[in-house]
Protein backbone atom coordinates (compact mmCIF):
# COMPACT_ATOMS: atom_id res chain seq x y z
CA UNK A 1 0.00 0.00 0.00
CA UNK A 2 1.12 3.60 -1.18
CA UNK A 3 1.98 6.21 1.79
CA UNK A 4 -0.57 8.48 0.47
CA UNK A 5 -2.91 5.85 0.63
CA UNK A 6 -1.96 4.57 4.31
CA UNK A 7 -2.14 8.01 5.47
CA UNK A 8 -5.69 8.93 4.25
CA UNK A 9 -6.34 5.92 5.81
CA UNK A 10 -5.46 6.99 9.41
CA UNK A 11 -6.86 8.81 11.80
CA UNK A 12 -6.76 12.80 12.18
CA UNK A 13 -5.32 11.93 16.11
CA UNK A 14 -2.64 10.03 14.49
CA UNK A 15 -1.88 12.28 11.85
CA UNK A 16 -1.14 15.17 14.52
CA UNK A 17 0.83 12.42 16.65
CA UNK A 18 3.16 11.88 12.95
CA UNK A 19 2.96 15.43 12.56
CA UNK A 20 4.37 16.59 16.24
CA UNK A 21 6.83 13.28 15.75
CA UNK A 22 8.21 15.22 12.52
CA UNK A 23 6.77 14.45 9.33
CA UNK A 24 5.10 17.31 7.39
CA UNK A 25 2.77 15.58 4.74
CA UNK A 26 1.02 14.39 8.04
CA UNK A 27 -0.27 17.93 8.56
CA UNK A 28 -0.87 19.19 4.57
CA UNK A 29 -3.09 15.41 5.16
CA UNK A 30 -4.66 17.37 7.69
CA UNK A 31 -5.42 20.60 5.83
CA UNK A 32 -6.72 18.92 3.37
CA UNK A 33 -9.22 16.97 5.23
CA UNK A 34 -10.84 20.05 7.46
CA UNK A 35 -9.68 23.42 5.61
CA UNK A 36 -12.93 23.79 3.62
CA UNK A 37 -15.19 22.67 6.88
CA UNK A 38 -12.74 25.18 9.03
CA UNK A 39 -13.21 28.40 6.94
CA UNK A 40 -17.26 27.72 5.98
CA UNK A 41 -17.69 27.16 9.64
CA UNK A 42 -15.07 30.93 10.75
CA UNK A 43 -16.95 32.62 7.88
CA UNK A 44 -20.49 31.72 9.48
CA UNK A 45 -19.43 33.04 12.88
CA UNK A 46 -17.71 36.33 11.35
CA UNK A 47 -19.98 37.12 7.99
CA UNK A 48 -16.81 37.36 6.19
CA UNK A 49 -15.00 34.70 3.99
CA UNK A 50 -11.57 36.59 3.94
CA UNK A 51 -11.52 36.42 7.76
CA UNK A 52 -12.76 32.96 8.04
CA UNK A 53 -10.13 31.45 5.28
CA UNK A 54 -7.57 33.32 7.89
CA UNK A 55 -9.10 31.65 10.89
CA UNK A 56 -8.51 27.93 9.43
CA UNK A 57 -5.14 28.72 8.84
CA UNK A 58 -4.83 30.29 12.59
CA UNK A 59 -6.32 27.20 13.46
CA UNK A 60 -3.42 25.00 11.63
CA UNK A 61 -0.53 27.20 12.68
CA UNK A 62 -1.76 26.70 16.06
CA UNK A 63 -1.44 22.82 15.50
CA UNK A 64 1.57 23.46 13.65
CA UNK A 65 3.19 25.46 16.63
CA UNK A 66 1.70 23.06 19.75
CA UNK A 67 3.14 20.08 21.51
CA UNK A 68 0.47 19.39 23.93
CA UNK A 69 -2.21 19.63 21.13
CA UNK A 70 -5.89 18.77 22.24
CA UNK A 71 -5.22 17.48 25.96
CA UNK A 72 -8.84 16.80 26.40
CA UNK A 73 -8.38 13.65 23.90
CA UNK A 74 -11.20 15.46 21.99
CA UNK A 75 -11.67 13.88 18.37
CA UNK A 76 -9.23 16.60 16.10
CA UNK A 77 -12.62 17.59 14.04
CA UNK A 78 -14.54 18.50 17.04
CA UNK A 79 -11.46 19.76 18.63
CA UNK A 80 -10.80 22.31 15.81
CA UNK A 81 -14.31 23.88 16.24
CA UNK A 82 -13.59 25.13 19.70
CA UNK A 83 -10.29 26.32 18.49
CA UNK A 84 -12.06 27.97 15.52
CA UNK A 85 -14.66 29.73 17.99
CA UNK A 86 -12.06 30.94 19.94
CA UNK A 87 -10.01 32.74 17.11
CA UNK A 88 -13.37 34.05 15.70
CA UNK A 89 -14.29 35.56 18.93
CA UNK A 90 -10.69 37.32 18.61
CA UNK A 91 -11.13 38.05 15.17
CA UNK A 92 -14.60 40.10 16.68
CA UNK A 93 -13.34 41.68 19.41
CA UNK A 94 -10.82 43.37 17.01
CA UNK A 95 -13.42 44.28 14.83
CA UNK A 96 -15.69 46.03 17.47
CA UNK A 97 -12.25 48.00 18.32
CA UNK A 98 -12.30 49.27 14.25
CA UNK A 99 -15.27 48.63 13.07
CA UNK A 100 -16.93 46.86 9.33
CA UNK A 101 -19.95 46.12 8.72
CA UNK A 102 -21.22 42.55 9.42
CA UNK A 103 -22.98 40.58 6.26
CA UNK A 104 -24.03 37.33 5.81
CA UNK A 105 -26.14 35.85 3.20
CA UNK A 106 -29.32 34.06 3.80
CA UNK A 107 -28.61 31.44 1.71
CA UNK A 108 -25.39 30.38 3.80
CA UNK A 109 -28.26 29.37 6.61
CA UNK A 110 -29.94 25.67 6.60
CA UNK A 111 -32.46 26.08 9.14
CA UNK A 112 -36.06 25.49 8.84
CA UNK A 113 -36.87 28.89 9.66
CA UNK A 114 -34.92 30.01 6.92
CA UNK A 115 -36.44 27.65 4.66
CA UNK A 116 -39.66 28.86 5.14
CA UNK A 117 -38.27 31.97 4.33
CA UNK A 118 -37.20 31.16 1.51
CA UNK A 119 -40.50 29.29 -0.07
CA UNK A 120 -41.73 32.87 0.91
CA UNK A 121 -39.97 34.77 -1.35
CA UNK A 122 -39.82 32.18 -4.30
CA UNK A 123 -43.75 32.59 -3.49
CA UNK A 124 -43.75 35.80 -4.25
CA UNK A 125 -45.02 37.47 -7.40
CA UNK A 126 -43.22 36.65 -11.16
CA UNK A 127 -40.84 39.26 -11.07
CA UNK A 128 -40.94 40.42 -7.00
CA UNK A 129 -38.49 37.31 -6.13
CA UNK A 130 -35.34 39.55 -5.99
CA UNK A 131 -37.31 41.88 -4.02
CA UNK A 132 -38.63 39.77 -1.34
CA UNK A 133 -35.37 37.96 -0.65
CA UNK A 134 -33.62 41.56 -0.19
CA UNK A 135 -36.56 42.46 2.34
CA UNK A 136 -35.76 39.54 4.17
CA UNK A 137 -31.87 39.63 4.10
CA UNK A 138 -31.43 42.90 6.43
CA UNK A 139 -33.34 41.50 9.04
CA UNK A 140 -31.87 38.36 9.30
CA UNK A 141 -28.06 39.17 9.29
CA UNK A 142 -29.37 42.02 12.46
CA UNK A 143 -31.24 38.80 13.77
CA UNK A 144 -27.99 36.14 13.13
CA UNK A 145 -25.12 39.17 14.65
CA UNK A 146 -27.61 39.83 17.71
CA UNK A 147 -26.84 35.80 18.83
CA UNK A 148 -23.75 35.86 21.56
CA UNK A 149 -21.05 33.85 19.21
CA UNK A 150 -21.54 30.44 21.33
CA UNK A 151 -25.11 30.50 19.84
CA UNK A 152 -24.13 31.45 16.78
CA UNK A 153 -21.49 28.46 16.58
CA UNK A 154 -23.69 26.25 17.61
CA UNK A 155 -26.51 26.96 15.41
CA UNK A 156 -23.93 26.60 12.64
CA UNK A 157 -22.57 23.36 13.80
CA UNK A 158 -26.14 22.17 14.06
CA UNK A 159 -27.85 23.50 10.86
CA UNK A 160 -25.35 23.77 8.43
CA UNK A 161 -22.77 21.22 9.28
CA UNK A 162 -26.03 18.92 10.39
CA UNK A 163 -23.80 17.57 14.06
CA UNK A 164 -25.56 16.05 16.48
CA UNK A 165 -25.94 17.97 20.15
CA UNK A 166 -23.11 16.02 21.55
CA UNK A 167 -20.77 16.21 19.06
CA UNK A 168 -21.27 19.88 18.92
CA UNK A 169 -21.05 20.11 22.99
CA UNK A 170 -17.81 17.56 23.22
CA UNK A 171 -16.38 20.56 19.89
CA UNK A 172 -17.45 23.30 22.19
CA UNK A 173 -16.58 21.89 25.46
CA UNK A 174 -19.87 22.39 27.28
CA UNK A 175 -22.49 20.04 27.93
CA UNK A 176 -25.32 19.04 25.50
CA UNK A 177 -28.02 20.66 28.01
CA UNK A 178 -26.19 23.72 27.15
CA UNK A 179 -26.22 23.26 23.16
CA UNK A 180 -29.80 22.04 22.69
CA UNK A 181 -30.60 25.47 25.02
CA UNK A 182 -28.93 27.65 23.14
CA UNK A 183 -29.91 26.43 19.53
CA UNK A 184 -33.62 26.71 20.85
CA UNK A 185 -32.86 30.01 22.02
CA UNK A 186 -31.45 31.42 18.73
CA UNK A 187 -33.92 30.07 17.06
CA UNK A 188 -36.65 32.00 18.61
CA UNK A 189 -34.90 34.89 19.05
CA UNK A 190 -34.27 34.86 14.97
CA UNK A 191 -38.05 34.59 14.61
CA UNK A 192 -38.79 37.12 17.12
CA UNK A 193 -36.67 39.66 15.44
CA UNK A 194 -37.94 38.89 12.23
CA UNK A 195 -41.34 39.21 13.65
CA UNK A 196 -41.17 42.22 15.02
CA UNK A 197 -39.55 43.22 11.51
CA UNK A 198 -42.44 42.46 9.57
CA UNK A 199 -40.88 39.36 7.40
CA UNK A 200 -42.56 36.84 9.75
Amino acid sequence: MATSERRSQTSDENLVLQFQAGDPKALAELIMRHADRLVNFAYRLTGDFETGKEIAREVFLWVAASSGINERQTPFALWSYGVARDFAQNALDARRRHPNPYRIRPEDWNTDLLESLEGRAQKAPKGMEQQEADRIKEPLEEALVGLDLNWRAALTMKEYDRMSYEDIAEGLGVTSGAVEAWIRLSRELIAAALHEKGVL
